[in-house]
């Protein structure tokens, strides 16, 4: 499938770049400003809280002797935790938008993102709330939770491998107004957490504690 994207590059004072892409299908509104990692460059990448910042994060790759940083990439969403996972040559940021975002940690600029936005949990409609957790990367695939359930990505391009739906028995909590009270009535209580990738299987807990085939999900 062919996709438009526009990309417009400003050359900067002292060198450095001002990059927007927009891929209007396949891509998030972003932007990097910086230059190139060097090689065997010891890096830090980091994505620091600023309070008052709801509507986008700042993710930045620094020098890790002297503090300068290389670049600086900006995320239209929060993100739902501020450690990014790295992994030869990516960083996964998972977004409160519903997305999975894949960075090149050598330039920052967004390769993929993949959607659980439309992925509805157990009592949801698509749409609502539901928001990837931090990924564990492991070989060609990179890993993740939401209230969806368990995901498995290509790790080059984003495509799904394979998707494990939370079990129907994990509803959430039901809001019902009697009168001028409010009744909550609470499912189980399902974490949907993915807990480690190891000897080929994926392990998480949903009700309980699940083992998966980590090539397929079964």
């Amino acid at each position: 499938m062919f996709y438009h994207a526009v990309l417009v590059v400003v050359v900067l004072a002292g060198g450095a770049f001002l990059l927007f892409s927009d891929r209007s299908q396949n891509g998030p509104d972003s932007s990097v400003v910086g230059g190139q990692v060097p090689s065997n460059a010891n890096v830090l990448f980091t994505s620091p809280e600023i309070p008052g910042q709801v509507k986008k994060a700042n993710i930045y790759a620094v020098n890790a002797q002297n503090g300068s940083v290389y670049w600086k990439a900006t995320l239209k969403t929060k993100l739902t935790t501020s450690e990014l996972v790295p992994h030869e040559g990516t960083l996964f940021a998972p977004g409160y938008d519903g997305n999975l975002y894949a960075l090149s940690a050598k330039t920052g600029q967004v390769l993929w993102k993949y959607s659980v936005k439309n992925d509805p949990a157990p009592g949801q409609t698509p749409g609502t709330d539901n928001v990837p957790s931090s990924p564990i990367a492991d070989g060609d695939t990179v890993y993740f939770g939401a209230g969806s359930g368990f995901y498995a990505v290509n790790i080059r391009d984003g495509k799904l491998l394979w998707h494990v739906k939370t079990p129907t028995s994990c509803k959430p909590p039901v809001v019902s107004q009697q009168g001028n009270s409010t009744a909550v009535e609470a499912g189980p209580t399902c974490p949907n957490v993915l807990d480690v990738v190891a000897n080929g299987r994926v392990y998480g807990f949903f009700d309980g504690l699940y083992a998966f085939d980590a090539s397929d999900g079964k």
